[in-house]
C-alpha cells in the first residue's frame, strides 16, 4: 500500500476499485472518476480486489448488496481502506448505509472531497485541504 513520504506524496499513486451502489445510472460516476484522475494524474483504477488499495463505494448500498460488498472488501490485501461517496441528500437517509466496512470514511460527491477522503483513508489521519 502507499507509504507517505511526506504530506500528500506517496511512493506510488493509489489503486482504486470502484463499487457502484445505488445512484444515477453511471453518468455522474464516470464524471467523478475522470475528474479524480485530473486531480491526481497517477491514480489507477483496477478491476480486481487483490490489486486495490482503496474500495471506492459510489452511492448508497442496498441491503442485498451488503453481502457482495463485504466479500469484495475481505478479498482486498491489507492494509486496505474504504471510502463512501454520497450526495448530500443521501447522507440523511441512514437506512441505505448498511453493510459497510467499519472503517469506512464518508465524503461528499465532489472530486476534491473524494480525493481528501482517499488521502485520509490511506494516511490514517485527517488530510489537510
Amino acid at each position: 500500500m502507499n507509504t507517505p513520504l511526506r504530506e500528500g506524496i506517496f511512493i506510488r499513486s493509489p489503486w482504486i476499485l470502484p463499487f457502484h451502489g445505488e445512484g444515477d445510472g453511471g453518468f455522474r460516476t464516470e464524471f467523478l472518476l475522470s475528474e479524480l484522475t485530473r486531480i491526481q494524474p497517477g491514480l489507477r483504477y483496477v478491476t480486481s480486489p487483490r490489486h486495490a488499495d482503496v474500495l471506492l463505494i459510489l452511492g448508497a448500498v442496498r441491503e442485498d448488496l451488503s453481502g457482495p460488498l463485504g466479500l469484495i472488501y475481505s478479498q482486498m490485501s491489507r492494509p486496505r481502506a474504504a471510502v463512501l461517496v454520497l450526495d448530500r441528500c443521501v447522507l440523511s437517509d441512514s437506512g441505505s448505509l448498511g453493510g459497510l466496512p467499519a472503517e469506512t470514511i464518508s465524503v461528499d460527491a465532489s472530486p476534491e472531497a473524494v480525493w481528501r477522503g482517499i488521502r485520509e483513508a490511506l494516511c490514517g489521519r485527517r488530510a489537510k485541504t
